[in-house]
Order: structure tokens, then sequence, then C-alpha cells
């Protein structure tokens, strides 16, 4: 775990309902990566100024093992 302070840069992320838990994550699930690319990782908290927010809904969700 580290701290970044002062970065800019992009986080996506998934929301995965309580009904997928041992599935996936339930809940938020966000990974970060820095605009230069020297760091990024798992999202655990952030604060955020100048932000823009895109959704993209998906209604299914097909896991595929070998």
């Amino acid at each position: 775990v580290f701290t970044l302070i002062s970065v800019t840069g992009t986080a996506v992320g998934f929301w995965f309902p309580g009904s997928m838990d041992g599935i996936d994550y339930a809940g938020y699930h966000l990974h970060f990566l820095t605009d230069d690319r020297t760091a990024g990782g798992h999202l655990l908290d952030f604060i955020a100024r100048n932000i823009t927010i895109e959704i993209d809904q998906t209604n299914t969700y097909r896991l595929v093992l070998p």
C-alpha cells in the first residue's frame, strides 16, 4: 500500500452486485494509473478534483473458465 499525492491519472472500475460475491468481488473494484504511467494499482481511497465520470451499463456478465 502506498500513497500518491497531487497526481493526475485515470481510474477504471467495476461495481458488482452482492449476487456476484464469490465469482468476483461484490461492490466497487477500482484501478488507477497515473498519466505518466509511473504508478498505479488498486485504488482504495481517493479525493478527486476536476473529474469526468463515464458510465457503461452492462446487463450481462459471462465468465468462461477453461
